[in-house]
């Protein structure tokens, strides 16, 4: 779990340092989903919803582990922890620094890693606007290990195509080893790997997605949580999670 906890942690260090900037983008500017909040004078102050839901978000994460490390009762070489702080983002910062202990426990660290990679992939798109990706799981080809992605398409070119009536696909190309998909090959791949997929949390979700059963990364974790998905060796049934995501609805 080694390098599932540095990666973690130098997410949560990344966040952690661009706290600042999300403090400075809560004050909202662009217009985008903001809402008001009374000032001392009565005048609006505008907030930016999103920015402070992950903001809470990212907070309750970091008290949350930060309560699990007080819970710990480690064997050496680790010792009986407790925070100097409880202030945003020091307290995120200590707790990345305290990956070791989290990521001992596997399902743990797991989960962990997930959470901190979601939330750095959010910071960095409020924060520096990178072309967003839309993830369409693992490489169909034979011992490849690449991942596939495709770039979402921005809201005016949606709504080009909805206007031209245009259908047609964006294709993508695997850059381990270049083999082209589509958004629906891979959906008809996933579909046939049903049976025997095992995934991340977060890799479950995306692939949900895909299949069009979406669930939020929370439910999906609370499936975990409850004994719904069962771990094998750090990893979840993708078919499992399909039959909880479409459970009394008709399949897609």
């Amino acid at each position: 779990m080694s390098d599932l906890g540095l990666e973690a942690r130098d997410n949560l260090l990344w966040i952690a340092r661009h706290w600042p900037d999300l403090q400075a983008a809560l004050g909202g500017g662009g217009g985008n989903a903001l809402t008001g909040m009374a000032s001392g004078d009565g005048d609006p102050i505008p907030i930016n919803v999103n920015v402070s839901d992950l903001m809470r978000e990212i907070e309750d994460f970091a008290r949350h582990h930060a309560w699990v490390l007080m819970e710990l009762q480690p064997e050496p070489p680790f010792v009986y922890w407790l925070p100097s702080t409880s202030r945003m983002p020091d307290l995120l910062a200590e707790v990345a620094q305290c990956h070791e202990a989290i990521t001992a426990d596997e399902r743990e660290g797991l989960d962990f890693t997930d959470e901190a990679s979601e939330f750095r992939r959010k910071v960095d798109g409020i924060l520096f606007g990178r072309e967003p990706r839309k993830y369409l799981g693992p490489c169909p080809t034979p011992n490849c290990a690449g991942e596939l992605t495709l770039r979402a398409l921005t809201e005016a070119e949606t709504k080009a195509r909805k206007l031209t009536g245009i259908q047609y696909e964006d294709e993508g190309r695997c850059r381990l080893c270049g083999v082209a998909f589509t958004e629906d090959t891979q959906k008809l791949y996933l579909r046939g790997e049903l049976a025997e997929r095992r995934m991340t949390l977060s890799e479950i979700v995306s692939a949900l997605l895909v299949l069009g059963a979406e669930t939020p990364y929370r439910t999906v974790q609370s499936w975990a949580a409850r004994g719904k998905l069962i771990p094998e060796d750090g990893l979840y049934k993708l078919a499992d999670a399909h039959a909880l995501a479409t459970r009394g609805k008709v399949a897609a």
